[in-house]
């Protein structure tokens, strides 16, 4: 799926949840050879920031952070690279409405817009441990995206796409 996704020559967008090891994902794509960047949410302690941002550039993740997150987005996408966005916590921006498991929630709308406007592939990306204790690195299948229609409506229908993929994931290893 990476690969076929990488070559449109639009880079590749995983998109996870904070579940399971979704930083080992990372670094795992990393240490396949493919650049990655991460957008991430600044911890609010200086130093364990410093801490987490010095532990993911030495894996060979590049970071940048959530206030910056669109633009360093977009440059390693121009550079047809991989870029890790989770789609299940709001930071404090736009957000738009799914449904999770039959109810009602609200999902940061930065991947789906950002998938939409570069017309770039969205990979569900998932980690699960195994009963050996070691991990198995999921990278589903683009998601298709909806190519009429108000980017709002648009976002909501490739974010509920997302949820389904994150609810079925959750279903199989709660």
């Amino acid at each position: 799926n990476l690969d076929a996704a990488l070559s449109r020559g639009r880079g590749a967008i995983f998109c996870s949840a904070h579940y399971s090891n979704w930083e080992l994902g990372a670094t795992i794509v990393a240490r396949l050879g493919y650049p990655i960047t991460i957008v991430a949410q600044a911890h609010a302690d200086p130093c364990t920031n410093a801490l987490f941002v010095r532990q993911r550039t030495a894996a060979g993740v590049t970071v940048v952070p959530t206030q910056h997150g669109a633009k360093g987005a977009l440059k390693a996408l121009r550079r047809n690279e991989t870029v890790a966005l989770m789609g299940d916590r709001t930071t404090g921006g736009p957000v738009v409405p799914v449904q999770f498991f039959g109810r009602r929630t609200y999902l940061p709308q930065g991947p789906w817009r950002i998938a939409l406007i570069t017309r770039t592939a969205l990979l569900p990306t998932f980690m699960s441990r195994r009963f050996d204790g070691g991990f198995t690195l999921e990278l589903g299948p683009p998601l298709p995206a909806p190519p009429d229609g108000p980017m709002p409506e648009r976002a909501a229908a490739l974010a509920q796409a997302w949820a389904d993929c994150f609810a079925a994931r959750v279903r199989r290893d709660p």
